[in-house]
């Protein structure tokens, strides 16, 4: 995590304290819609020694960096997705693809997370030290996503909350509509086949 922490910084244009006040104003947001996650977050931070609120925005770094991007016209990462089913695959059965194409300054903090929810899917995701999530896959479904700059962003759920909340829905329709009913912090291009050979972007 302080790994993870240090990436962070160095990676964002602003301070860690200009960080932290951007991404606490989507704090209530998520206080309000995604309790659960927010009490994660509490969990991380406590046991790391760190504050909420720094791990909050630790979660909210990629979307902190999509903004900047759009305001100071550079690019973000440029990771890519790609859903096929059916007739498309040798087997006909539904396969997502996600390159995951962020800086190596992360590698020392990769961690492969078999999250287990008291109710609910279980889900496995690859993901960053103190992040509580980003895409992954569950028992019904694959979840990938490409990082886009847009100017739908606002106080709303960080990236890995989206991917939680998307992830514990069985179908790619019930991912898409938990997707797109919440406010985002950021654009993101959210692609999702389930087993039944749904796919939705």
């Amino acid at each position: 995590i302080g790994k993870a922490i240090q990436v962070m910084g160095e990676t964002l244009s602003v301070t860690a304290e200009a960080a932290m006040t951007n991404a606490a104003k989507s704090l209530p947001y998520c206080r309000e819609h995604a309790p659960e996650l927010v009490e994660e977050v509490r969990g991380i931070a406590v046991v790391a020694g760190r504050s909420l609120e720094e791990i909050f925005t630790l979660n909210a770094s990629l979307d902190l960096i999509l903004s900047q991007s759009r305001l100071k016209q550079t690019s973000g990462p440029d990771c890519w997705t790609m859903a096929l089913t059916g007739k498309t695959t040798a087997d006909g059965q539904t396969l997502v693809t996600w390159t995951a194409e962020d800086s190596a300054q992360w590698l020392d903090a990769c961690v492969l997370l078999r999250i287990t929810p008291p109710t609910g899917l279980p889900c496995l995701v690859w993901t960053f030290a103190g992040f509580i999530g980003r895409p992954g896959i569950n028992p019904h479904l694959a979840l990938a996503v490409a990082a886009q700059s847009s100017d739908d962003g606002g106080p709303g759920m960080p990236y890995p909350f989206v991917c939680r909340k998307a992830l514990a829905c069985a179908t790619a329709a019930e991912a898409g509509k938990a997707i797109s009913g919440c406010n985002r912090m950021a654009g993101m291009d959210y692609v999702i086949g389930d087993a039944q050979g749904e796919i939705a972007a």
